[in-house]
């Protein structure tokens, strides 16, 4: 394996071979279905013909991402729910042994592939590998985590969340987030100054965007930045949905019934799901419930046969959601966008602190209503399922956005973007 020792530190770009068409990687870390969706969905916008594409991610992804037009390369990510129970406990996501395996990961595949760019979404260490050996490096995020946005704010579930409730501790967090922030840079400063000696700052917004470029899914109006530089770039909601049909029993349901699709991802608080559907079930008046488990909870077989509930592991997320009145998801970009792109308002669920982010944002516009984890008991659950479904102005917002995101066109942006850069147009 190549190491950090053996590339001199010089910072002059990898001397590629000859070749017809720019070499272009992406490179997913897995901690969220998210962080591998979007840049596959850019990956899929281009042309084989134009571009050579290679796809980093970890062996779990291999047959969702690979294919004859790009070649896989397996890599190490950290487990889904590692990366949750980090968040969720108050530590870092990656600890400095963790990101240090992963620049000698990544200095071996930019070795083996040579690309002329490489693209990153949460692959926080190749902020020191990919300019260890000069390659032109391009991060994909949210722009709610950029140091240019007035975000708002809110504690997300932690330990002292639990113990003195998010109430108390949310004003405690506003004066002490810098210094918790700071905390959870220090590993990748650590990482950096092991590899390279070079420190990267204490600014988790600026650790987060830390690249040549940094393309930003979502959409301005809805989530807006002041003064960007002219190497931030709205790219628009980057949107995705599991292949497949809806089930069989979708048409045995009742059409006059409003309709809620709840789907807590990869990443929402799968321990409220029973919860969430057996209230929803049993609602009056009554609705249709159409679930998406994502494989990580087996619901009761007596919900499941209800004549109102639809039980998959994963369903068409944009043909649910436009079949639906209301998404209740983790709040999260994923599936909220989805969902508001479909013209349906969202009532989030939030836990960690993306998820609060994006559903704030989505609050603010009108367009749907955000639930604690903490505080999603069934009266709640159904008091604001109600609201939602009796109030037009949120499917109103909802709408509204729905307009925006139409007008923009990822991919496209994204060819765009890349027609342009120094490092595509040498090739």
């Amino acid at each position: 394996m190549l190491t950090f020792s053996d590339v001199a530190d010089s910072h002059q770009p990898l001397k590629s071979k000859a070749r017809t068409k720019p070499r272009i990687l992406f490179v997913a870390e897995a901690v969220t279905l998210c962080h591998v969706t979007r840049p596959l969905v850019l990956a899929e916008g281009l042309d084989p013909e134009e571009y050579d594409v290679h796809f980093a991610c970890c062996e779990s992804k291999r047959n969702l991402v690979e294919n004859e037009s790009r070649r896989f390369h397996p890599i190490d990510c950290v487990g889904n729910e590692s990366f949750i129970q980090n968040l969720s406990d108050g530590r870092p996501a990656f600890s400095k042994e963790t990101l240090v395996g992963y620049v000698e990961q990544d200095l071996e595949l930019l070795e083996s592939v040579r690309p002329d760019l490489v693209i990153g979404d949460m692959r926080l260490s190749l902020a020191i590998s990919a300019r260890k050996l000069g390659v032109p490096y391009w991060t994909l995020t949210n722009a709610y985590w950029s140091p240019y946005a007035n975000q708002p704010w809110v504690v997300p579930e932690l330990p002292v969340t639990r113990l003195i409730g998010p109430t108390i501790a949310n004003p405690f967090f506003k004066v002490f987030r810098r210094p918790a922030f700071a905390m959870h840079c220090r590993p990748l400063n650590q990482a950096s100054a092991y590899c390279s000696g070079k420190p990267l700052g204490y600014n988790l917004e600026k650790m987060y965007t830390d690249a040549d470029q940094v393309l930003y899914a979502d959409a301005p109006g809805l989530v807006p930045t002041n003064g960007l530089p002219h190497t931030h770039h709205y790219l628009g909601p980057i949107l995705w949905s599991s292949p497949g049909a809806m089930p069989d029993k979708w048409k045995t349901m009742d059409p006059a019934r409003k309709t809620v699709f709840v789907t807590l991802g990869s990443s929402g608080p799968v321990r409220l799901l029973a919860t969430l559907v057996s209230s929803l079930a049993n609602a009056d008046p009554k609705i249709n419930v159409l679930v998406a488990t994502s494989g990580r909870f087996v619901l009761d077989k007596s919900i499941r046969d209800r004549p109102n509930v639809l039980v998959a592991d994963y369903l068409p997320a944009e043909e649910a959601s436009k079949h639906s009145d209301l998404v209740i998801c983790h709040g999260g970009s994923a599936s909220a966008y989805v969902a508001l792109a479909s013209e349906t308002p969202v009532l989030g669920i939030p836990s960690i602190l993306d998820q609060h982010l994006t559903i704030e944002y989505i609050r603010n516009s009108g367009a749907g209503e955000s639930l604690r984890a903490e505080f999603a008991n069934e009266s709640r659950i159904v008091s604001m399922t109600q609201q939602i479904l009796g109030d037009e102005s949120y499917a109103n917002a909802a709408r509204q956005l729905a307009k925006e995101f139409s007008s923009l066109n990822p991919s496209e942006r994204f060819r765009h973007l890349l027609e342009r850069s120094p490092a595509v147009m040498k090739t």
